[in-house]
């Protein structure tokens, strides 16, 4: 799905597990619920995505695929904890042990 145009989209619980999402667009997407461990999120656009309950794995290896600034992150994405995004936001807490994918 690299260059998807997937704006507005609702995939909600959906398993993406290890998803090719480079460079796609995910504006505004209701990822909430879903299953985003080892999905290549780099060059993609996240602004406004709800990630809220997704299952992530972010250790700048696996989310973003070592390209967090590649990616485009504003404060209008809500994250796993239901907060949203900010330059600070401690991205370590959302990692996901491979034991509980």
């Amino acid at each position: 799905m690299e260059f998807a145009n997937l704006q507005h989209a609702n995939l909600s619980k959906s398993d993406m597990d290890s998803a090719n999402l480079k460079n796609a667009d995910l504006s505004y997407a209701n990822l909430t619920g879903a299953n985003l461990v080892g999905t290549d999120f780099c060059g993609a656009n996240l602004q406004g995505a709800n990630l809220k309950g997704a299952k992530v794995k972010w250790d700048g290896r696996d989310l973003l695929r070592r390209a967090p600034t590649k990616a485009v992150f504003d404060t209008t994405i809500v994250l796993p904890d239901g907060k949203t995004w900010t330059h600070s936001t401690n991205v370590d807490k959302f990692t996901t042990h491979p034991a509980n994918r």
